[in-house]
């Protein structure tokens, strides 16, 4: 439960004031910056080496975090269905299989002993932008309708 349900599932929010839409409006632009950062990022999340320099790759693997930590929240409010953490065990269930198909389909021998492989950067990469990419047009919106989501 996140606190704000009601028996039955209903929600009863409060509209955000002044200062609720500024940082929502913040948000919005700040993740919608990133996301386009992100986007031209495709060739080294997806290459045959996780990124592991620092910059905006590690800022990618701070948003990845981010991404699946909010997940709960995520499909909670968007599905108004109290998940839980599904969403983040099913993500993780699908970023260890594609890690041991990569494993096993003779990607751990061509990209040097690694478990990192283009699947499993695709799933990062394409789950993190597509995030990434929703809640930037969600807080916009919210910023502009003066809407609590």
């Amino acid at each position: 439960m996140m606190g704000w349900e009601k028996e039955g599932g209903n929600t009863d929010l409060v509209r955000p004031g002044l200062a609720g839409r500024g940082v929502r409006l913040i948000l919005g632009v700040l993740l919608a910056l990133w996301a386009a950062k992100l986007s031209g990022q495709a060739a080294q999340w997806t290459g045959p080496a996780a990124p592991l320099e620092w910059g905006w790759s590690s800022l990618g693997w701070v948003g990845v975090a981010a991404m699946v930590w909010s997940q709960e929240s995520f499909f909670t409010i968007g599905l108004n269905r109290p998940w839980g953490r599904k969403p983040q065990l099913a993500w993780a269930a699908i970023a260890v299989a594609l890690a041991l198909w990569n494993w096993s389909a003779g990607g751990f021998r061509a990209t040097g002993g690694s478990w990192w492989g283009p699947p499993l950067g695709w799933w990062i990469f394409g789950t993190t932008l597509a995030m990434a990419i929703l809640l930037s047009a969600s807080f916009l919106l919210a910023s502009l309708r003066a809407t609590p989501g």
